[in-house]
């Protein structure tokens, strides 16, 4: 049930950022940190000058 909830927020603010989308183009984003596959902490920062692709998926555990 938490994975559903932590998907549904995730898609909500998809939805309510995309207006402010065209004001970050060029810009450096944000720093952030998510849970990896692991459920150990990665940071946006670690990876700082290479190219970064995230990926959501659900998974049941």
């Amino acid at each position: 049930m938490k994975s559903v909830r932590w998907a549904a927020l995730f898609s909500l603010s998809l939805l309510l950022g995309t207006g402010c989308a065209a004001s970050l183009v060029g810009k450096a984003a944000p720093d952030f940190q998510l849970p990896n596959y692991k459920n150990q902490p990665v940071r946006l920062s670690d990876y700082q000058g290479k190219s970064v692709v995230l990926t959501f998926y659900y998974a049941d555990s």
